[in-house]
C-alpha cells in the first residue's frame, strides 16, 4: 500500500527515484523526489511552500503557550500571505470574537483609536467578516480604502477566513493591505491553512475551555471548602490528619497548619471518640455526640458524622458540626425548668406549711392557754409550777417554730427588732446537735457581751441553719468539726468594695467553720447565686446560701468565705453591732391589764373557745361565746350595743371572721373588732385594718399578748 505524502497530489507523468523507503507496519511510506514534466514545476513549488508553512504552525502549536500561540500564528500567516496586518482570534460561548496577544503587536501601537477593543461582539460584524461567517467561507475584497473609524489603521484590501470545526465557526483569520492586492490563490492558501488549523485548534480550544471551567471548579472548591463553618478533617485509617478544612480557626481558634501538627485527631478529640469496630461494621456513623477543646481550653459541642471513604488505602472524613449554642440553650431550658420546679415545690411547701401552721397553732394555743392559767392555780416553786413552766417554754418555742416555718416557705412577713444573737445561735446549735451525726464534732465560742443587733430571730436561725447545714453536707463521709463563733469586731468599709452600702464601725461577726471537702475554684463564684449547687440528688435546692447572701444584704452587712479543697470552708458573716442601746426587760410577773367589759369571742374550735372564755374571765371581762359566725352574728345583730369588744378567729365554715366583721360593722360601725389567725393566705394586716378591723393577732393566743391588745383597743 502506497501512503501519500500530506500536502501533495498525485503527480502524473513523474519519474519517481527512491532514496528512501521505511516499512512502518503494513504501509509503506515513500520519501520521493520527481523529476517534473511540463508546467508542474510551479505547482510543486507552491505545495512544498504550503507544507513548510504547515509545519511551522504544526511546531507552534506543539511549543508554544496561548500568549505566544496566537500572534507567532499570525505571524506566519501574514508571512506567508505577504499581508501588513492581521488579526487571529476565537468565538466564545457567548458568540463573540476574542482577540489573544493582540496588543503584542506593532499594529495595535500604530492604531489610534480611542477605545480600542481585543473583544468584538456580534453587533460588531461587518462588511467581509459578517459576509465570511454568515457563508463560512474565505473571502477577499479589493476595492479599497475602505471607510474606517476614526484613527484605525487604513485598509487598502483584505481576506477573511472563518476556520470551521464540524460545520461551526470556531475561529477566523484576517489579513489586509497585500501590495497588488489578493487573487484566488492567495485566498485557496489562507482557506487550506485555516482548514489544517481546523482541528488542532478545536483542540486547543476545548482543553482550554476544560482546564477553565477546572480551576473555576477548583477555585468553587477552594472557597467552598475555606467558608465551611464547620471543623471537617479527613484522616488515614489511623487518625493520622491528611486534609483540614473549614473554619477551624474561628471555632476552636487553630490554624490548620497547628491542627496538621497535632498529628492525630485523638489529640484533639481524645481517644474515645468513636467505636472503631462500629464503623468498620458500618462504614458510617450519623450524629454522634462529642466535645473538642479549643486552643484556650474552653469545651465545644458538636454533632459529628464519622465516614469511611475510598481514598488511598482508605481515610476516613470527621464532619463536625457545632451546637454549643444549642447545646447552651438546652441547658438554659434545663436550668429554667429545674427552677420553675423548684418554685413549684417551694409554693407546695408554702401552702402546706400555712395548713400546718394553721392548725398547729390553733393546737398551741389550746396547750399555751391552759399551760398558763395552770400554772396561776399551781403553788408558787412547788414542783408542778416547774412542770407547767416547762411545758409553757416548750410551747413557746413551738410557736417559734411555726413561724420558722412560714418564714422560710415565705408565708410569714419579716419583723425586725432589737435582740441578743446569742441564745438563737446556742438554741439553733442544740437542736442541730439532735440531727447531725457524732463523727461531726459541733464547738461554740460564743461572746455572751458581744452586743444587740437589729434582725428577726427567724431570719437568723435560717442563716446558722443553712450554714451549717452545708458544713455537715461537706463533712457527711469523713467526719470533722463543725466550729461556731459569735464575737464583736470593727470593719473598715473600704475593705469591702463589694458593699457600697457597707459602712465603717462595730459589728456582730458569726463564724462558721468546716473541715470538709471544700469549695473546688470553678464554684466559688457562683455559689450566691440562686439554684446553684453541686450537691446531689435530694440534698440541696441551691437555695441555702442565695438566701443567707440576701438576708445580710438587707440587714446592711456583709459575708464573706475562703475555701480550699480538701481542707474545709470558713464563712464570715457581719451584722451592724447597737453599742448602747437598751434591750427590752422581761416582764416577769408584771400584773396583766384587766377589765370588766362585755366581749364576744368567736372560733369554731371549741376547746379554744373555752380557753379564750376562761382566759379572759380571770382577767375580769364578761365572756359570752359562739363557734361559728351565723350564730355569732345573730347574737350580735339581737344587740348590737351590749359588746364593747368582739374578738374572732378568721377561718370558719361557712362564713370568715372578715365577713363576720363586715356585717357587724355595717349593723354598728364603731364596734372595736380583733381578728384572730392561726395562718391565712386571703387576708393580712392590712387588710383587716383597711376594712374596720382595730387590731390583727397571730395565733396561738397568749394571756399577756391579748391582755395588752384588748386593752389596748378599748382605751383607745
Amino acid at each position: 500500500m502506497l501512503t501519500r505524502i500530506s500536502g501533495f497530489r498525485r503527480l502524473p507523468a513523474c519519474r519517481l527515484r527512491f532514496r528512501q523507503a521505511e516499512r512502518l507496519g503494513k504501509s509503506l511510506v515513500i520519501i520521493a523526489a520527481c523529476r517534473p514534466g511540463g508546467n508542474e514545476m510551479g505547482t510543486i513549488d507552491h505545495e512544498l511552500q504550503e507544507l513548510k508553512i504547515k509545519n511551522k504552525l504544526s511546531r507552534v502549536f506543539l511549543t508554544m503557550p496561548d500568549e505566544k500561540l496566537y500572534p507567532e500564528v499570525l505571524k506566519i500567516v501574514l508571512a506567508s500571505c505577504r499581508s501588513q496586518f492581521g488579526i487571529f482570534g476565537y468565538f466564545d460561548g457567548q458568540g463573540a470574537f476574542v482577540i489573544p496577544a493582540i496588543t503584542t503587536t506593532d499594529y495595535w501601537n500604530q492604531c489610534r483609536m480611542a477605545d480600542k477593543e481585543i473583544i468584538f461582539e456580534k453587533a460588531d460584524f461587518c462588511g467581509a467578516w459578517k459576509k465570511a461567517f454568515a457563508g463560512k467561507k474565505s473571502l477577499y475584497v479589493n476595492n479599497g480604502p475602505f471607510h474606517v473609524p476614526a484613527g484605525h489603521i487604513s485598509v487598502d484590501n483584505t481576506m477573511v477566513s472563518p476556520i470551521i470545526f464540524r460545520g461551526k465557526v470556531i475561529s477566523a483569520i484576517h489579513v489586509a493591505n497585500k501590495s497588488g492586492g489578493y487573487d484566488e490563490e492567495d485566498m485557496r492558501l489562507l482557506a487550506s491553512l485555516t482548514d489544517y488549523l481546523a482541528p488542532v485548534l478545536a483542540a486547543r480550544l476545548e482543553r482550554d475551555r476544560t482546564e477553565k471551567e477546572l480551576k473555576v471548579s477548583e477555585e468553587l472548591h477552594r472557597i467552598t471548602v475555606e467558608n465551611i463553618a464547620d471543623p471537617v478533617f479527613i484522616t488515614d485509617a489511623e487518625g493520622n490528619f491528611i486534609h483540614v478544612y473549614g473554619n477551624v480557626g474561628q471555632v476552636l481558634g487553630y490554624s490548620a497548619a497547628e491542627i496538621q501538627a497535632m498529628g492525630n485527631i485523638s489529640v484533639l478529640a481524645g481517644s474515645n471518640l468513636f467505636d472503631a469496630n462500629q464503623l468498620n461494621r458500618e462504614r458510617e456513623i450519623r450524629n454522634l455526640d462529642s466535645i473538642l477543646l479549643d486552643k484556650n481550653g474552653n469545651s465545644h459541642y458538636f454533632l459529628t458524622n464519622i465516614k469511611q471513604v475510598a481514598i488511598d488505602n482508605g481515610a476516613i472524613l470527621f464532619t463536625f458540626h457545632e451546637i454549643t449554642d444549642k447545646k447552651m440553650a438546652e441547658e438554659a431550658k434545663a436550668k429554667l425548668e429545674r427552677k420553675l420546679r423548684q418554685s413549684q415545690k417551694m409554693e407546695a411547701i408554702g401552702t402546706l406549711a400555712g395548713g400546718i401552721a394553721h392548725d398547729f397553732n390553733n393546737i398551741l394555743g389550746v396547750i399555751i392557754g391552759y399551760t398558763d392559767m395552770a400554772m396561776e392555780d399551781a403553788p408558787p416553786d412547788s414542783g408542778c409550777a416547774r412542770d407547767l413552766e416547762h411545758v409553757l417554754k416548750a410551747g413557746y418555742k413551738a410557736k417559734d417554730l411555726v413561724q420558722q416555718i412560714l418564714a422560710f416557705s415565705r408565708q410569714a412577713k419579716v419583723k425586725r427588732f432589737l435582740l441578743q444573737p446569742q441564745p438563737i445561735i446556742k438554741e439553733t446549735l442544740k437542736m442541730l446537735r439532735s440531727s447531725i451525726p457524732t463523727t461531726i464534732d459541733i464547738q461554740q465560742d460564743i461572746d455572751p457581751e458581744c452586743g444587740a443587733i437589729h434582725a428577726d430571730p427567724t431570719q437568723i436561725h435560717q442563716i446558722l441553719l443553712n450554714l451549717c447545714t452545708n458544713a455537715y453536707h461537706a463533712m457527711e463521709e469523713q467526719g470533722g468539726i463543725l466550729r461556731v463563733e459569735l464575737k464583736r469586731t470593727a470593719v473598715n468599709a473600704a475593705d469591702f468594695p463589694e458593699y457600697p452600702a457597707l459602712k465603717t464601725g462595730a459589728y456582730v461577726e458569726l463564724v462558721v467553720r468546716d473541715t470538709g471537702t471544700g469549695i473546688d475554684p470553678a464554684s466559688k463564684n457562683r455559689i450566691f447565686d440562686p439554684y446553684f449547687t453541686t450537691k446531689g440528688t435530694g440534698k440541696g435546692t441551691g437555695l441555702g446560701l442565695a438566701i443567707v447572701h440576701g438576708i445580710i444584704r438587707d440587714y446592711g452587712g456583709a459575708i464573706r468565705f475562703s475555701s480550699k479543697p480538701g481542707t474545709g470552708t470558713d464563712f464570715h458573716l457581719f451584722f451592724p453591732a447597737l453599742p448602747g442601746q437598751v434591750l427590752p426587760s422581761d416582764e416577769g410577773t408584771e400584773a396583766l391589764p384587766a377589765g370588766t367589759e362585755q366581749i364576744l369571742f368567736v372560733d369554731d374550735e371549741e376547746m379554744i373557745a373555752d380557753m379564750g372564755r376562761n382566759m379572759l374571765a380571770r382577767l375580769g371581762y364578761s365572756v359570752t361565746t359562739r363557734d361559728n359566725g351565723f350564730a355569732a352574728l345573730e347574737t350580735f345583730s339581737n344587740n348590737p350595743d351590749r359588746f364593747d369588744l368582739v374578738i374572732t378567729d378568721q377561718t370558719m365554715p361557712g362564713m370568715t371572721g372578715a365577713e363576720l366583721a363586715g356585717a357587724m360593722l355595717r349593723l354598728r360601725p364603731a364596734i372595736p373588732i380583733i381578728l384572730c389567725t392561726g395562718y391565712s393566705s386571703i387576708i393580712s394586716e392590712e387588710k383587716a385594718k383597711a376594712i374596720g378591723i382595730r387590731e390583727f393577732l397571730m395565733k396561738p393566743i397568749v394571756k399577756k399578748d391579748i391582755a395588752r391588745l384588748i386593752r389596748k383597743v378599748l382605751d383607745s
